[in-house]
């Protein structure tokens, strides 16, 4: 077991006090007024990209409004049969398949006894949050006493108002990020889902905070090329919302 530390603790069976599963986290992406997230992406040497999909075996069980899947047509039921012209044989293999460098994608699905195929154009992501998404898949595994299995972690889009407050919480006066008490700033805001993590990226530092209960800024450098670990993500989703994850154990 590759484990350690607090998040070990927290999730060991001493520390239960009932079945605190899932422990939900949604990420947010909130990009500063005065940055442009595409040249900051592309200053990276980790490059990632996204559909907008989540497929159960090969069932498209989610679509994201607004995102590739959705514009070119993706309907929750659907079922993935091949991608650019190659039968798929499970989800693992859809995985493979899709997180190919190329960004242009022929997915074939089966709808309702038809059979389409559909040209996706994939889009830039971040991908210290493409990390988070996948963090659960990529360490879980079948004796694992739902250690990890435990987190739940999706994608979420802030509103207007949670962007406006967000950018009032994160900086000072001077735009220098508020590191030591951005959750705090946020511990009103409204969130209709448990355990929102916020992800800011600066010009070297990152920001991430989980509204009331933790705030913590790394170097863009710690998070990226060959420190881009799944393990590392894991580390650093349970070290920020570490009292968050903690009530969950405590109040489930």
């Amino acid at each position: 077991m590759r484990f350690i530390g607090l998040f070990l603790l927290l999730l060991s069976p001493a520390a239960l006090a009932g079945d605190p599963c899932p422990i939900p986290f949604t990420v947010y992406e909130h990009t500063p007024a005065w940055r442009e997230r595409a040249t900051d992406l592309a200053a990276l040497q980790s490059q990632d990209d996204i559909m907008g999909v989540r497929y159960q075996g090969l069932k498209i069980i989610k679509v994201d409004a607004g995102d590739p899947a959705d514009v070119a047509g993706v309907h929750v039921g659907d079922i993935i049969s091949a991608i650019n012209g190659q039968d798929v044989r499970d989800h693992a293999h859809a995985n493979q398949l899709l997180r190919q460098p190329d960004r242009s994608v022929s997915l074939t699905i089966q709808r309702e006894g038809t059979t389409q195929t559909l040209s996706i154009q994939k889009k830039a992501a971040d991908p210290l949050v493409m990390h988070m998404l996948r963090v659960v898949q990529a360490l879980s595994t079948p004796d694992d006493n739902a250690h990890t299995r435990c987190l739940e972690v999706t994608r979420g889009q802030l509103t207007p108002a949670q962007t406006a407050l967000v950018a009032k919480a994160a900086f000072n006066a001077s735009k220098n990020f508020q590191c030591a008490d951005a959750h705090t700033r946020l511990s009103q805001a409204d969130f209709s889902y448990g355990g929102p993590l916020i992800l800011i990226r600066g010009g070297g530092r990152l920001l991430l905070t989980v509204p009331e209960w933790g705030t913590k800024c790394v170097s863009v450098s710690e998070y990226d090329g060959a420190k881009l670990t799944y393990q590392r993500v894991l580390d650093l989703i349970n070290d920020v919302g570490a009292k968050y994850i903690a009530d969950r154990h405590q109040n489930p």
